[in-house]
């Protein structure tokens, strides 16, 4: 089945809403572009999680021009704001990017080729530099491109 960069990009959100976001008290937030999702981290109360997902870019997956395959890079960014958790409870950051790891990598995706492959994570940093308590996680995933 072939699908667009747009539904690839709801389809992997709800999945960390649900297989995450949620049982840590609350929601994933979409990012409609990769500029967007610093403005959504910082947009809630401190002393919580914020979950922001966004699609990265793609590539061609096929050597052949014809090939309606591409492999996308999606990121799923996960902030402890400072002081307790959600909920009151004081979560690591890292402790959480590796449970936001576990619980997306491999699981379906409708519309993919298969499920969101983990390919590494970095901390988040503000432009000037400033380590934040959080970890962007990147994941790849392969989809059929609508054609023409």
């Amino acid at each position: 089945m072939n699908t667009q960069a747009t539904d690839i990009l709801r389809a992997f959100a709800a999945l960390v809403d649900e297989a995450f976001a949620v049982p840590h008290g609350v929601r994933a937030v979409v990012a409609p572009d990769p500029g967007r999702a610093v403005e959504l981290l910082t947009a809630g109360q401190m002393g919580g999680l914020a979950v922001v997902v966004f699609y990265e870019g793609d590539t061609a997956a096929g050597e052949d021009h014809w090939d309606p395959r591409v492999q996308a890079t999606l990121r799923a960014v996960v902030w402890r704001r400072q002081g307790m958790g959600a909920g009151g409870r004081d979560y690591e950051a890292l402790a959480l990017a590796e449970a936001l790891r576990r619980a997306v990598r491999g699981a379906d995706i409708p519309g993919a080729l298969g499920g969101p492959a983990y390919m590494g994570m970095q901390p988040i940093q503000t432009m000037e530099g400033r380590l934040l308590e959080g970890y962007s996680l990147k994941f790849s995933v392969l989809y059929a491109d609508l054609a023409g």
